[in-house]
């Protein structure tokens, strides 16, 4: 019954932590015992839940930083690699598309809204590197690949301007174009 089905959950809940505290380890003796540069790791986050990955991340991770060993991590989960990753790398249909720190990708993407569609041109966005523009209510939004505070100069005085996660720009970057927050 339910209390048969707990108890299978916490087991494999136990299993779960008991592995990872197995991989970190058996990581952690590789680093160890060799002069490791490079640790490639592919979705190692892949079928844990959010406690055991907040624990890959905080401890392994943070202990590879502090020996100076580089670490390439593949994944789908970007909220967690977006507080710990200095550089990105986006594929779509197999090819690098982008490829920077991830300071300054972050710096260049921006989410742009018009209270109205007329108030500005895709002429004026052309500046700005526009990708995918759509309405939005009675007005326009579109993501921007090089935003320039100069550049909102020209632009409706009430834009509405905002930062976007490292999976928002992966979606404006590689997703359908249409963006939505």
């Amino acid at each position: 019954g339910c209390l048969e089905d707990l108890a299978g959950a916490t087991l494999d809940g136990l299993r779960q932590v008991d592995l990872l505290e197995d991989a970190i380890e058996n990581a952690r003796r590789v680093i160890l015992e060799g002069q490791v540069e490079l640790l490639v790791l592919d979705d190692p986050t892949l079928g844990l839940d959010v406690v055991a990955k907040a624990s890959l991340f905080e401890e392994l991770l943070s202990e590879l930083a502090d020996r100076g060993v580089n670490v390439f991590i593949t994944t789908h989960d970007l909220a967690q690699v977006e507080g710990i990753a200095d550089r990105v790398g986006i594929l779509s249909d197999a090819k690098l598309v982008l490829d920077e720190q991830l300071d300054t990708l972050k710096a260049r993407f921006r989410r742009l809204r018009f209270a109205k569609a007329t108030a500005t041109t895709e002429e004026e966005l052309v500046p700005l590197h526009a990708i995918g523009t759509r309405r939005w209510g009675a007005g326009l939004e579109t993501v921007v690949g090089g935003f320039d505070e100069a550049c909102l100069a020209g632009l409706d005085p009430g834009v509405d301007v905002s930062p976007m996660s490292l999976e928002e720009i992966f979606l404006a970057v590689a997703g359908d174009r249409e963006v939505s927050q």
